[in-house]
């Protein structure tokens, strides 16, 4: 946009930076808009498609990773749209502004417009920092579902012995989370084991089944993808345990995802949400002690876990 140079002398420097770039970023918000929805089309393209015959854990895991994944989509959108809304905005008051500037129109008070042209500048500024950082975070989730990111939660678990001698007759309570070399043991009730037996009888048959498919994972998963595991369990947190709705379950967990003080496998553990909030009040003021829903034995150093 051509700027009036002595109109320019009543805005700062970064107002009339961001005035001479405006016509390039609404380009670029437009070409946004629409390659988001060729985003859109893969990720529905590989729902359709997915040739995914597996047990009842993963098609679960599966339907948050794609419900997840549209959610970002859509949050992309607003957060785009609600960019482009400023922009038009702002250019609709510059225009205005300079029309009458040049026109030379003895009422017209330049300072008091170029004062709410320099405000909205700032907002819109701020909104582009919020925005570009919430787009990373919701990015970083499409990718991880459409490149298929994932670790194999099986391998690890193949010659995996532990919780063999639980059956029907001593099944009770466990509430250890156990983190050892290569898998994380999770804690589970009596209660939860009997639960997944009753309502998925064709996929567990005792309750080692459901303990090692359902309360035993990979470490690996939370040691390379620390940010996207993270997000994840906050997520089936929310959407499976607590029965959230999908915008709300998406939101608690992106507030999650750079909590790196935060363990993936704690708020896997957690067997809700304010369980897992207890947990970090604990965390929080360095009163771990005092937090009796479950205990954590590490049986490999704690800092070697991101």
């Amino acid at each position: 946009m051509i700027q009036n140079d002595i109109y320019d002398e009543f805005l700062n420097d970064n107002s009339t930076v961001f005035l001479k770039d405006l016509t390039n970023k609404i380009k670029s918000i437009k070409k946004n808009i629409k390659d988001l929805e060729k985003c859109r089309e893969k990720i529905i393209d590989k729902i359709v498609n997915e040739d995914r015959v597996i047990d009842s854990t993963d098609k679960r895991k599966y339907k948050n990773d794609s419900e997840t994944a549209l959610e970002c989509v859509n949050t992309i959108s607003k957060n785009y749209y609600e960019l482009s809304n400023e922009y038009n905005t702002i250019n609709q008051l510059n225009g205005f502004i300079l029309k009458r500037f040049e026109e030379n129109e003895k009422d017209f008070h330049i300072k008091i417009y170029v004062g709410k042209l320099k405000t909205e500048i700032k907002h819109t500024e701020e909104l582009e920092n919020r925005v570009e950082e919430d787009n990373e975070k919701n990015y970083l989730i499409i990718n991880n579902f459409l490149d298929g990111i994932e670790e194999d939660n099986t391998s690890c678990k193949i010659n995996y012995q532990g919780f063999k001698d639980v059956t029907f007759d001593n099944l009770e309570d466990n509430l250890v989370l156990k983190i050892g070399e290569s898998v994380v043991e999770l804690p589970y009730t009596k209660r939860e084991i009997e639960e997944y037996l009753k309502e998925y009888p064709n996929d567990y048959k005792t309750p080692q089944d459901v303990i090692k498919r359902e309360f035993v994972t990979c470490i690996s998963i939370y040691k390379r993808f620390p940010i996207l595991a993270r997000f994840k369990e906050a997520y089936y947190l929310c959407r499976t345990k607590e029965m959230m709705t999908i915008i709300d379950s998406f939101k608690y967990a992106k507030n999650y995802m750079f909590r790196s003080d935060v363990n993936a496998y704690i708020i896997a553990a957690s067997k809700s949400r304010q369980q897992l909030e207890d947990y970090i009040e604990c965390l929080e003021n360095n009163r771990l002690d005092d937090f009796k829903a479950f205990k954590v034995v590490y049986e490999i150093n704690p800092a070697t876990i991101v």
